[in-house]
């Protein structure tokens, strides 16, 4: 095995006699971008997590520029040239960008004590390397996400970096910043340096990366030079079928008014949010991060308390005053929240999917102070039928499914909770394009059923295809409102002007 580069030959895994990973082929060319793609389950982390030593491969082999090699740690990985960002950053929000950027390679005086200022040089060049000019001096939780993010990709330079894994690292940027972190991996290709880009959003696969690898249901599918392949071949390759209808909106007659925001100001976050939700209808609210969308779930879902003087305003929900005291008022009165944060304010992921289903629909399989479980079972059986969630039993813990069956445990739960209006927070973040497909389903599903429906979102396309109505909001204030008669004469582009 000659092959400059990194090259993975017929890697497999298997867990407890179970195979995640058959017979890959991977090959990673110097200075290339090279995209990952495939479905939630299709087998892209446990191949990652090879390739950066946390697993060992059951069967293949690993080389780098045609020598073997045999990974026991991430840190031998390292030793090795090869470095990974995760989706969840694990920076530390109260130390410095400099101390964070040093962290496993912090450097010594001649008295064995922390050289701050060659970490503090140390921390500029490799800004400087990328081009980007933060205040390394700073600390952690001051900067956005955006920043977050390049001081992570900084980190991961610190040191011999041939290969660079970025796991979904746009998930929760805006556009503008996405520009600016595709810049950076630019500047990482002219350094020489490998990257593997791991994202489920195809039109930025188009556009970052220069091959793309295709897994499914833990196979390789293909590896195409990204210039010979569109969007739609892409969606058909990873989901293994034709996708007609990216998004398959059905529109039911609306009900009437169940919902009313009446000048909700929230200091320093919200200023004078007034609008309406009616039964059976689905109302976007888009905006970029940070624009106040999640602030109007918590405002509506008690987060913020009755008497908080920090929110001011009203909230009718069915003509009752809806300023709930806490969330389990707001559950009890029939109002689901699922959050963009499913893992750690959506589910209880250590438990059994029963378990997280049942949560918020307790009052509704009791009999009397008991839980009536043969009820419990059946309700919980039926919705796990109903929206396909892919399990091995209900008894199956949540951190052991893929990101689209674990939103799909979220939504069960409020609809066993038989809620009447369900905000949605990035309600597909993170999850394929297949899992997506069915998230919308499921939307239309809700409002068959009568439900209100609040999908906040910063993707603009989504927002688009499934909304009756869309609010623009910007900077915490409402900047333009569309119904159907209006979306129809605008397009996609028009409305991400205005988000921006």
């Amino acid at each position: 095995m000659d092959k400059q580069g990194l090259v993975l030959n017929g890697i497999g895994k298997q867990f407890y006699g179970i195979t995640v990973l058959s017979d890959i082929d991977f090959e990673i060319l110097p200075g290339e971008i090279h995209g990952l793609l495939g479905e939630n389950g299709a087998g892209k982390s446990t191949l990652m997590k090879i390739i950066n030593g946390a697993l060992t491969p059951t069967t293949g082999n690993i080389y780098i520029d045609g020598e073997k090699m045999s990974f026991d740690s991430p840190h031998a990985a390292a030793n090795h040239g090869i470095r990974m960002v995760y989706q969840e950053l694990d920076l530390f929000p109260h130390l410095t960008v400099a101390e964070n950027i040093c962290q496993g390679n912090i450097p010594k005086n001649k008295a064995g004590m922390v050289d701050w200022k060659e970490m503090e040089r140390v921390s500029k060049e490799l800004l400087k390397l990328i081009k980007v000019d933060i205040n390394v001096n700073e600390r952690m939780d001051r900067l956005s996400i955006a920043q977050q993010q390049i001081a992570a990709i900084a980190r991961a330079l610190n040191g011999n970096c041939k290969f660079i894994l970025l796991d979904e690292p746009t998930s929760a940027l805006p556009k503008k910043d996405v520009e600016n972190l595709f810049a950076i991996v630019r500047n990482l290709k002219k350094e020489g340096i490998s990257v593997v880009f791991i994202s489920h959003k195809l039109d930025e696969m188009m556009d970052i990366t220069d091959r793309i690898t295709i897994l499914n249901n833990g196979k390789k599918v293909a590896t195409v030079q990204t210039s010979d392949i569109n969007e739609e071949l892409l969606a058909e390759m990873v989901v293994g079928k034709t996708i007609k209808n990216k998004y398959p909106k059905v529109r039911y007659e609306k009900g009437e008014t169940l919902l009313r925001f009446e000048h909700i100001t929230l200091k320093n976050h919200l200023n004078d949010i007034s609008f309406e939700l009616k039964r059976g209808e689905v109302l976007g609210i888009v905006g970029l991060l940070g624009a106040g969308k999640t602030e109007i779930a918590k405002a509506l879902f008690g987060v913020y308390g009755k008497g908080n003087d920090k929110l001011t305003g009203n909230i009718w929900f069915n003509g009752k005053n809806a300023r709930y005291a806490s969330p389990v008022e707001a559950v009890n009165a029939g109002i689901g929240y699922i959050s963009e944060d499913r893992g750690g304010e959506g589910l209880q992921v250590n438990q059994a999917i029963d378990f997280n289903i049942s949560l918020a629909a307790l009052k509704h399989i009791r009999r009397g102070v008991f839980l009536d479980l043969k009820k419990e079972k059946a309700v919980n059986q039926k919705l796990i039928e109903k929206l396909q969630v892919k399990c091995e039993s209900m008894k199956q813990k949540v951190t052991n499914l893929s990101g689209g069956n674990q939103q799909k445990v979220v939504i069960a739960k409020w609809f066993a909770s038989k809620a009447r209006i369900i905000v949605l927070d990035e309600p597909t973040r993170g999850i394929d394009i297949g899992a997506k497909v069915e998230v919308y389903k499921l939307i239309n599903e809700m409002v068959e059923a009568g439900i209100g429906v609040i999908l906040l979102s910063s993707e603009v396309p989504e927002v688009f295809g499934m909304a009756d109505r869309i609010l623009v909001l910007k900077d915490g204030q409402i900047t333009g409102e569309y119904g159907m008669d209006e979306i129809n004469k605008i397009n996609e582009t028009d409305l991400q002007r205005l988000v921006m």
